[in-house]
């Protein structure tokens, strides 16, 4: 069993109702259903220990969301203090067209990443690798130096490839790595909305 589909237990599916009913035998390996040969071969193919298929992408993004910001020793008046948010464009989907689902059933609240100012409409960029470490220093902003990014509150950055609204614009490639390693150094977990993602071929080649 993986880690990933480990984590999607019965009490975070049950969050979206009615999915605390699956039967016991999704939950095992052993299970030759022609879903889990599905999530199996996409695994395979992104290299992943194993894969979970979600019936739409604003439940997977908000369960992703809500396994990345986990903090099983934390009580619900601590994850207040704690400010429980992630960090995403502005463009982002969850912001405009998933009517604050993060914030009310998640309890997250969201950090833009604005690159308005450096284009209008069709000019409007990509997030790029300046634009998280801006706004990384900005959310670091009264907290000793000591600290990671990750114990502020701050779980998650989601990048989008390619970002929709943009007109299919890339973050390139090479930020895209970039990003991922400044994340990991301030423990702040990494997670791609990956709806087009094979449209991203297109652009990386």
């Amino acid at each position: 069993m993986s880690s990933f589909v480990g984590l999607i237990d019965r009490s975070i599916m049950n969050v979206y109702g009615g999915f605390s009913e699956l039967p016991n035998h999704y939950f095992s390996e052993a299970s030759s259903s022609y879903l889990r040969k599905f999530e199996a071969e996409i695994a395979k193919d992104f290299g992943k220990e194993d894969a979970v298929f979600m019936p739409s992408g604003v439940m997977a993004q908000n369960i992703a969301l809500l396994i990345h910001s986990r903090k099983e020793h934390l009580s619900d008046a601590d994850r207040k203090v704690y400010d429980m948010r992630f960090a995403c464009h502005h463009s982002s989907h969850l912001l405009l067209w998933e009517e604050d689902s993060y914030s009310k059933l998640v309890e997250l609240r969201a950090v833009e990443i604005d690159t308005k100012s450096k284009g209008e409409g069709i000019e409007i960029p990509a997030m790029k690798m300046q634009d998280v470490e801006s706004v990384f220093k900005r959310e670091m902003k009264g907290y000793d130096d000591g600290m990671a990014l990750v114990e502020t509150g701050l779980s998650t950055l989601i990048i989008e490839l390619p970002h929709r609204e943009l007109g299919g614009r890339l973050t390139p490639w090479e930020d895209v790595i970039s990003i991922g390693e400044l994340c990991k150094k301030n423990g702040v977990k990494y997670h791609c909305d990956g709806a087009r993602i094979f449209e991203a071929s297109a652009g990386y080649g």
